[in-house]
This record gives structure tokens, C-alpha cells and sequence, in this order.
């Protein structure tokens, strides 16, 4: 999944300085929360980023996509995706964090990380010893 969010000051509408658009234009994305390494790496999120001016903050953990179910020979590697996004923005602005393991010691599943296999199971039990 792949969301586009803009935060600006408090401006009147109609004014210059107005949000006009809530997509992100090429290259104009200031910060990257990857929660998805697959989608983090991946050209449509990369092409909003630039060199020298986007920081990514991203999951090191890497979770199957979709296309995983379909293809289960599928190869996903972490080392071209983190590459990708190294070479892309530079190393220096690039910072991996264990989403997953955050979200499984605060929240007690993985869900707030993406992956919401696990969420689902346990919602879905939770929901099923209620009735």
C-alpha cells in the first residue's frame, strides 16, 4: 500500500502557500515512513523521493506482498531493496528500524508495522469468544 500524506502550516484557502493537491509530486516528498520494504523500494514511492533533500525511515523487517500469494517462488531479498533505496537517496539519509519487532512489544502483534496476518487472526478469535 502506498499513502500520500501532506502536513503544512495553517494558510488560508485560495492563498499561494495553499495544500493544491494531496499527491505528492516527482520529488517532492520530504520524509518516507517505508512500513513496507517491498513498496519502500519500489519505483511509484522512490519517484516522489530526491537525493539531498527526502530522509527514509524504514522497515528492516520484510513482509511478503500480495504477489507472494500468486507467485510463491517469488524471490524477495532484503539486500537490492535496501540497496535501491540507499542508492537512490544516499546512505547518510536512510535509517532502518525493526517496525515489526516494535509493533509485536508494544502493541502485541505486528498489525502497526502492516503485516496484519496476525491481527486478523487474533481480532477475528477475539471476536468469535465473544459470541
Amino acid at each position: 500500500m502506498f499513502s500520500h500524506v501532506k502536513v503544512g502550516p495553517g494558510v488560508q484557502a485560495g492563498s499561494s502557500a495553499a495544500l493544491t493537491s494531496p499527491k505528492i509530486s516527482q520529488g517532492d516528498a520530504d520524509l518516507v515512513l517505508g512500513c513496507d520494504l517491498v513498496v519502500s523500494s519500489g519505483a511509484e514511492c522512490l519517484s516522489t523521493t530526491r537525493a539531498g533533500k527526502t530522509t527514509a525511515i524504514v522497515n528492516g523487517h520484510l513482509i511478503p506482498t500480495g504477489a507472494f500469494q500468486l507467485n510463491p517462488d517469488l524471490k524477495l531479498d532484503l539486500a537490492p531493496m535496501h540497496s535501491n533505496i540507499n542508492a537512490h537517496l544516499g546512505e547518510e539519509k536512510v535509517s532502518q528500524v525493526d517496525a515489526t519487532r516494535l509493533a509485536m512489544a508494544t502493541l502485541g502483534d505486528s498489525i502497526g508495522s502492516k503485516n496484519d496476518d496476525g491481527g486478523l487472526r487474533r481480532a477475528e478469535k477475539s471476536a468469535a469468544s465473544q459470541h
